[in-house]
C-alpha cells in the first residue's frame, strides 16, 4: 500500500492500468517526472525497466487518457520537446 493514499486499489478489486514508455534517453528523468505526478485522484508508479522500456502503474486513469498524459508530461519539460519516446498501454494488461 502506497502511504497516504489509503486502501490499495488491488485490494478493492480494481485493475490498475499500466503502460510502457520507450525511450533510448532521459528514462531517469522520465520516471521521476511521472511518480511525482499525483494530482485528481491520479499517480504514476514505477514498476520495471527492460532496456529502453520503463513500465508503470497508473492509478485513476483509462487507456488513452493515461497514455495521452503521460505524452503531456514529458512533453512539458525542456528535453521532452525533441526526445524521441513512445508511451503505450503495456501489453500485459
Amino acid at each position: 500500500m502506497n502511504a497516504g493514499r489509503g486502501v490499495c486499489p488491488a485490494q478493492k478489486g480494481v485493475k490498475l492500468l499500466k503502460i510502457t514508455v520507450s525511450t533510448p534517453m532521459k528514462g531517469k528523468e522520465i520516471t521521476e517526472i511521472l511518480t511525482n505526478y499525483v494530482r485528481g485522484g491520479v499517480s504514476f508508479t514505477f514498476l520495471r525497466r527492460s532496456g529502453l522500456h520503463y513500465t508503470f502503474e497508473v492509478e485513476g486513469l483509462e487507456g488513452e487518457a493515461a497514455v495521452t498524459l503521460a505524452k503531456e508530461c514529458i512533453r512539458a519539460t525542456e528535453f521532452g520537446k525533441v526526445l524521441y519516446f513512445s508511451v503505450a498501454v503495456d501489453a500485459t494488461n
